[in-house]
């Protein structure tokens, strides 16, 4: 359901068959990275060794892949290069809420993952919290989030209340969020108190264009940015939504429901998951088609 690229390839966490694939751009080979495809469980280990309990979604820093593993509740690192898998955050198969050091540290149906190069930022959606995992020291600390399953804003982000957040990318100095639950964009200042403020989406769910407040998403799930743009997938409405970072416009590029390839509204999308970029072009998970799409011109 998550995909993520380093630019040359893609890696896509294969949720339901409990594995991390790689999909090479420029030949369309597909291999499997890490774990046994059609096996659970919570092991470390080199490769087909390694096992994943639903992998949810996925970021890289172009060395490592960091994986929402959201059946073990834990946070993964697969090494590209060597293909080792090892746990950064909780304990496999273990729920929580709870901040420390690595294993010491608690989350509970993690869905959403990303990197800024020197945090892990993690959308611990069962605990209605963002939490961020310092990749130097392995400490995990609560950034936003008071654990209350509302959309409340606040300048300080402990006080304020998300709802189900479910994944997240940072543009400049802010981390973008999208809400499954609440049906909302949330833009965190990440420079503390962590203000938290609602940017777009009124709690409707529905798939409306409009500026910041009056756009309307449905079961927003997955999110990727090329700097001046947000791009979000929705589950349940079957569409990818634009969100131009200055102006706080909203517009539907893509989506009706069914399968079918297309333009624009004439593209026919399923449950839609995670969604990357490889610089050039938006690449998303179509979880009910069971496919790996393409979008082009996702900007103009």
């Amino acid at each position: 359901l998550g995909v993520t690229s380093n630019g040359t390839d893609l890696f896509i966490a294969d949720t339901g068959n409990h594995c991390v694939r790689k999909y090479e751009i420029a030949t369309g080979n597909v291999t499997t990275v890490a774990g046994l495809c059609g096996t659970s469980g919570t092991s470390d280990g080199t490769g087909s060794a390694a096992r994943f309990n639903f992998p949810i979604q996925i970021s890289t820093d172009g060395t490592s892949l960091f994986v929402c593993d959201r059946g073990n509740n834990t946070i993964r690192k697969v090494d590209i290069s060597s293909t080792q898998v090892t746990t950064l955050v909780g304990l496999g198969g273990v729920s929580g809420d709870a901040v420390g050091i690595g294993s010491v540290a608690r989350i509970n149906f993690p869905n959403g993952i990303t990197t800024d190069g020197n945090y892990l930022y993690i959308s611990d959606r069962g605990n209605n919290k963002i939490k961020r995992y310092l990749i130097s020291s392995g400490e995990v600390t609560l950034m936003a989030g008071d654990g209350t399953g509302a959309a409340v804003d606040s300048a300080n982000g402990l006080t304020a209340s998300l709802n189900a957040p479910c994944d997240s990318v940072s543009v400049g100095n802010f981390l973008y969020v999208v809400e499954c639950n609440s049906n909302t964009l949330r833009k965190i200042n990440m420079t503390s108190p962590f203000a938290v403020t609602t940017i777009a989406g009124n709690g409707v769910a529905s798939s409306t264009d409009g500026n910041g407040l009056a756009a309307e998403f449905n079961n927003p799930h997955g999110i990727e940015t090329d700097g001046s743009n947000l791009f979000i997938t929705e589950y349940n409405g079957q569409r990818i939504r634009r969100v131009n970072i200055a102006s706080l416009d909203v517009f539907t590029i893509a989506g009706a429901n069914g399968y079918q390839d297309g333009t624009g509204a004439g593209a026919q999308l399923g449950n839609l998951g995670g969604i990357t970029t490889d610089g050039n072009r938006l690449y998303f998970v179509d979880s009910s088609n069971n496919a790996l799409r393409r979008i082009d011109n996702a900007p103009d």
